[in-house]
């Protein structure tokens, strides 16, 4: 009898609700199937090759505040900013700041100028100066310097010689915000003007 009253508890509180359990809980639930169409534009079908495959992800990556109903076109322009375009040497005082050689220039300053003709000169530390200069987009070339024969202190005859022989190796040059910077043939700043007021 013990065996017996051990099937039938096992029967009432075990197996019945199990079975009962089973037939509550509902069976796998299936979604609803979506369809997602759209159109892929590819503007350059010439260079598409026949095994080409495209390959689309469908992903939720919307915020929660961000609407989801409403398509958006945005158009983009590209925007490449250009070299700051070169001043121009001509017609322009410049003061010498500095002197390959010589480091900064010291007082008198010294003066440079060109104008449109290919006339170059100014006021060296010591003597008035004249040459020609050729000027053909960023080049630069100065030739037949000559200057007065005014004898000053060995120290200034030595930074006019300095400006002097920079200026015959002068090949390019570049003015921005004020500033005049002739380089020699490899590239090296050679001179620094600063525009006069």
């Amino acid at each position: 009898m013990v065996m017996l009253d051990r099937i039938a508890e096992f029967f009432v509180f075990g197996f019945v609700p199990l079975v009962v359990g089973m037939l509550a809980v509902p069976g796998p639930s299936v979604a609803a199937g979506k369809t997602v169409r759209g159109e892929v534009i590819y503007r350059e079908r010439i260079a598409l090759l026949p095994s080409a495959v495209l390959s689309v992800q469908l992903a939720d990556v919307s915020r929660a505040d961000a609407p989801t109903d409403a398509p958006q076109t945005i158009m983009l322009k590209m925007v490449t900013p250009s070299a700051e375009p070169t001043g121009s040497v001509l017609d322009q005082l410049w003061l010498v700041d500095y002197v390959d050689g010589m480091g900064a220039s010291t007082a008198p300053q010294a003066t440079f100028s060109v104008s449109e003709a290919g006339k170059a000169g100014g006021k060296g530390p010591c003597n008035t100066y004249f040459a020609t200069a050729k000027i053909d987009g960023r080049t630069i070339a100065i030739s037949d310097i000559g200057s007065t024969y005014k004898a000053c202190a060995p120290e200034v005859m030595a930074e006019e010689k300095a400006l002097f022989d920079a200026l015959a190796k002068a090949a390019s040059y570049n003015v921005a915000a004020g500033k005049l910077i002739i380089a020699d043939k490899d590239g090296r700043e050679i001179l620094r003007f600063s525009a006069a007021s």
